[in-house]
C-alpha cells in the first residue's frame, strides 16, 4: 500500500509531484489518497497522462469480418524475419547438414 512508501520516507505529496512532473498529469492529493496500492495509482496515472497511447478498443464481431478479425489475433513478430535483428530466426532445417 502507499503507507509503506511513507514509512520508507516518500511522502504522498512528493509522490504526487513526481507523477505530475514525470507523466505530465494534474493529479491532486485526494486522487493519490484514494489509491489503495501502487497498481491503482498507476492506473490513474496512465488514464490521466498524455504520455501513454490509449487506443480505443474496437468492437470485434466474429461474423462481420472473419478474415481481418482472425488476422488481428494472429501473433506476428517482424523481428524474427529481419536479418539485421538479434531475434532473427533461420527457417527450419537450414542448420542441418546436407544429405549426400
Amino acid at each position: 500500500s502507499l503507507s509503506v512508501l511513507e514509512e520508507k520516507g516518500i511522502p504522498r505529496l512528493r509522490l504526487r509531484d513526481w507523477c505530475n512532473r514525470t507523466y505530465h498529469t494534474h493529479l491532486n492529493l485526494r486522487s493519490v489518497d484514494i489509491c489503495l496500492n501502487l497498481g491503482e495509482l498507476a492506473d490513474i496515472v496512465v488514464f490521466a497522462s498524455s504520455s501513454f497511447e490509449k487506443i480505443p478498443r474496437r468492437y470485434r464481431s466474429w461474423h462481420s469480418d472473419v478474415y481481418n478479425n482472425f488476422l488481428d489475433h494472429v501473433p506476428s513478430d517482424a523481428a524474427e524475419h529481419d536479418v539485421d535483428s538479434i531475434c532473427f530466426r533461420l527457417p527450419a532445417g537450414v542448420s542441418l547438414p546436407t544429405v549426400s
